[in-house]
């Protein structure tokens, strides 16, 4: 058995595998390689998919080539309408989700993201707090992220109450 003749093609596919997922990665944009929704996860776990059969069976590198830019368009195109359709978005994306809010934790929310009180603490101490009482909210980002907001202040007019999650927005106007 010639070691070339079955270490070759997989080292030629693994050349231009890699290759084409740096092309296909720079081309969608730096979405693709930041904190991920469930949406950008898909796109990625689809593209090491292919891109793992492209190396592991350099006879199918056309097949796999070809399915990973049509996951590539499929996603250019997803984003492209959900830039413009909120409908599409809201179906596509996850809505960010209040976890806790001065002091009163939403045990629905809470269950529902599957994330406990310890998981939480440990995003005040990693956003620089020493305790809950020294902020407002936590909120569950679409990505999975949980953002903590600092000490809570009277809003102001400059206040963007809109770019709060909808829970939020309600019992901060109450």
């Amino acid at each position: 058995m010639d070691f070339f003749k079955i270490v070759g093609p997989v080292l030629l596919a693994s050349v231009a595998t890699y290759c084409l997922v740096i092309f296909l990665v720079r081309v969608t944009g730096k979405r693709t390689v930041s904190h991920m929704n469930s949406f950008d996860w898909v796109f990625n776990f689809a593209i090491g998919s292919l891109a793992a059969s492209a190396i592991l069976s350099p006879e199918k590198i056309v097949a796999a080539f070809t399915g990973m830019i049509a996951i590539v368009g499929l996603q250019y195109i997803l984003t492209l309408v959900t830039s413009h359709s909120s409908t599409v978005s809201d179906w596509v994306k996850e809505s960010p989700r209040v976890l806790m809010l001065n002091g009163e934790f939403y045990r629905k929310n809470m269950r529902e993201e599957r994330v406990n009180e310890a998981e939480m603490l440990a995003a005040v101490r990693t956003s620089g707090h020493d305790t809950l009482q020294e902020i407002t909210a936590i909120i569950m980002e679409s990505d999975g992220e949980l953002s903590v907001i600092g000490p809570y202040t009277e809003p102001d007019e400059d206040t963007d109450f809109d770019a709060l999650p909808d829970d939020a927005r309600q019992a901060l106007s109450s």
